[in-house]
């Protein structure tokens, strides 16, 4: 066959198999959705008559959960050449190969809870545990401070107002 009908063929393939696994049926017995996807691409790749690479695999992250600028660890197989690495929120993220089982990233701003998703070229993507990422939370601003009267002589009062963001509540010790 030449490239072109392996081409068509190909993504005749993808488009059967979307079709597929979105209406929940399978295409290799006994499957989960990325077992499935990944002999979808190893017939693909078949096809195309490239030499079927082994796809990534990720087998844990440390730490599970981080706030954005904070480095995670990934721990897999086959995982040492990625082309990206994304967050759930689809924010790619810069990362470190330290070797073909372990990559270092950093997590981005922006980036959602969820899954982080490491892709190659030559295969499908590894889907790692989901990651929880912590939100830094802003002290409280205050934005304006007023006294009327501005001035006042002993045993007078005075009447205090501010305006405060990024508080819940407010209290006053006296």
């Amino acid at each position: 066959m030449n490239r072109v009908k392996k081409m068509i063929v190909g993504i005749a393939l993808i488009a059967v198999a979307s079709i597929c696994l979105a209406q929940g049926g399978t295409l290799v017995s006994g499957g989960s959705a990325d077992a499935q996807i990944a002999a979808i691409w190893r017939a693909i790749q078949a096809l195309q008559g490239a030499s079927p690479a082994s796809a990534p695999v990720c087998s844990s992250i440390s730490p599970t959960s981080g706030s954005p600028g904070s480095s995670v660890t990934v721990i897999g197989s086959y995982i040492g050449a990625p082309i990206s690495v994304a967050f759930t929120s689809g924010q790619l993220a810069s990362y470190q190969s330290l070797s073909s089982t372990t990559l270092t990233t950093t997590v981005p701003a922006g980036a959602a809870t969820g899954p982080i998703i490491i892709s190659t070229s030559i295969s499908p993507p590894a889907v790692c545990p989901s990651f929880t990422v912590q939100v830094p939370v802003s002290p409280p601003v205050i934005t304006s401070f007023y006294a009327t009267p501005s001035q006042i002589a002993v045993g007078q009062s005075s009447s205090l107002g501010w305006i405060v963001s990024g508080a819940t509540s407010l209290s006053i010790n006296q």
